[in-house]
């Protein structure tokens, strides 16, 4: 679900459309959904859901794709001192 407070919500209403909000909300739900399944979804074409997805991403409301790694796979199921995600955090500060 996309946060957006409600004084925000003016500024973004006229900037981006119905299906622009329902596409940034399935993304944000599942950045992996292909874009036939996307498109699909949003009752859309391949090119035209492709090329809307380009379009958000060029103009910054789509930031990044990431993964939410699973804590049991990566500690091993044990707690360790410093796990993958601990030195990735590390790095970043």
């Amino acid at each position: 679900m996309i946060n957006i407070m409600s004084s925000d919500f003016n500024n973004i209403k006229s900037t981006l459309d119905a299906t622009d909000l329902q596409l940034l909300a399935t993304l944000q739900a599942d950045a992996s959904i292909s874009n036939i399944a996307l498109a699909d979804k949003l009752r859309l074409s391949a090119a035209t859901c492709l090329r809307r997805t380009k379009r958000l991403l060029q103009e910054g409301w789509i930031e990044k794709q990431v993964a939410i790694l699973s804590s049991d796979k990566v500690e091993g199921g044990r707690r360790r001192r410093y796990c993958l995600v601990d030195c990735f955090l590390l790095l970043l500060i």
